[in-house]
């Protein structure tokens, strides 16, 4: 390895070979170098460094009196694209080589170069030293790595929200189709209702009117007629009855809370079950548009605890607290895991949670298997336009 005073020594017999203007144009040209930008250095063949310029300073830290005899890669930490033996093999067959290099400066940190080796050959062709020049690239690699972070990381959140979507939508289907199922089976319900229970009603009707035509007695007829009224005045307490559960008549004509007073009452008298009832607030307090969300949820929570909770004592709660409907719904029941809700008590849920959410309210669930269940509902006053 040629060791800095063999090469100063060998460098000073040739400048003393040269004629005089030869070494000032020498000075002149290494004072030019050290005014380039980019960092230059030269390496003998054993990559040890020889010349330093101003910028190779600058860019690194190290003075040229510091940098020039150490061994290039050691000193600067060089990271190569590729192993090292596979770029000095191209690059003495070459003659040059290009690539982008990782060095450490003086403070530690990386920099980026674009980095460009020559091979100086002397006058027969022998290899002598290596010129590298390097320009630093370090803002625009860390601004590629960073922008490389940035779309790996959009590109794994876009995955991720399609997955969810995904699911949501999958899910999305199956309520759908749970939806309609539950729809046909109203629908069932109500014709039901409307073929067996009143169709027969209106049938026996129909054959009364027709013997009360054909008898000569007038008492028969007389008894017959008195049937007719009492089998209309079933039909139209049927009627009153399907016509209530697709839209309460008691909304419009008594207001919300004397309707939910009446459910409750009908609720008692039909399962036994005792309700607390607590109304803080009245009819007219509550937005329009609120009423039917209010009863309907008032109406499904009774039905899904008269079905499946086999509770002893109910409490239900309506009022207004800080410009907000509280609704406030509470069973001693057997209570249920929400992780394993049935398929029709889901229904039941997801229906009120959607009509809370409808009408900008909050909806909240409390349900542990043998601890009862709580339902709390909280509607906007401000919701409505008419009140």
């Amino acid at each position: 390895m040629m060791n800095t005073k063999t090469l100063r020594r060998q460098v000073s017999r040739r400048t003393a070979s040269k004629p005089l203007h030869e070494i000032d144009l020498i000075k002149k040209q290494t004072k030019l170098l050290d005014l380039a930008h980019d960092t230059i250095m030269v390496r003998d063949l054993n990559d040890v460094i020889v010349y330093w310029n101003q910028g190779a300073e600058q860019l690194y830290g190290w003075s040229r009196k510091e940098a020039v005899g150490k061994y290039v890669h050691t000193f600067l930490q060089t990271v190569f694209p590729q192993p090292f033996k596979e770029v000095r093999k191209l690059f003495l067959k070459n003659g040059f080589w290009n690539g982008v290099l990782i060095h450490q400066n003086r403070a530690g940190r990386k920099v980026y170069v674009d980095s460009r080796w020559t091979l100086d050959r002397d006058e027969s062709g022998k290899a002598q030293a290596y010129l590298e020049i390097n320009n630093d690239i370090t803002e625009r690699k860390l601004t590629e790595e960073a922008l490389q972070r940035a779309h790996e990381e959009l590109e794994t959140k876009v995955v991720e929200r399609t997955l969810k979507l995904s699911e949501a939508n999958h899910k999305l289907r199956a309520l759908s189709a749970r939806l309609l199922n539950a729809q046909e089976e109203e629908r069932r319900n109500i014709s039901r209702e409307l073929h067996d229970d009143l169709g027969q009603i209106l049938t026996a009707i129909n054959l009364d009117l027709q013997r009360a035509i054909k008898a000569s007695n007038a008492g028969k007829r007389l008894k017959l007629l008195r049937q007719i009224l009492s089998k209309n005045g079933e039909a139209r307490s049927r009627i009153r009855q399907i016509s209530s559960l697709l839209r309460p008549g008691l909304l419009d004509d008594i207001g919300i809370c004397e309707a939910i007073e009446s459910y409750v009452s009908q609720f008692v008298s039909r399962t036994a079950i005792p309700v607390e009832l607590s109304v803080k607030c009245s009819s007219s307090d509550i937005p329009a548009e609120a009423t039917t969300a209010i009863y309907r949820i008032v109406q499904e929570a009774l039905n899904n605890i008269a079905k499946h909770a086999n509770a002893s004592k109910v409490s239900i709660t309506l009022g207004i607290e800080e410009e907000q409907i509280q609704l406030r719904i509470l069973d001693d029941g057997v209570g249920f895991d929400l992780s394993q809700k049935r398929t029709e008590h889901t229904l039941g849920l997801v229906g009120m949670r959607e009509r809370a959410r409808l009408l900008g309210g909050n909806f909240t669930l409390q349900a542990s298997p043998g601890a009862g269940t709580f339902i709390g509902v909280t509607l906007p006053v401000a919701s409505g336009s008419q009140k």
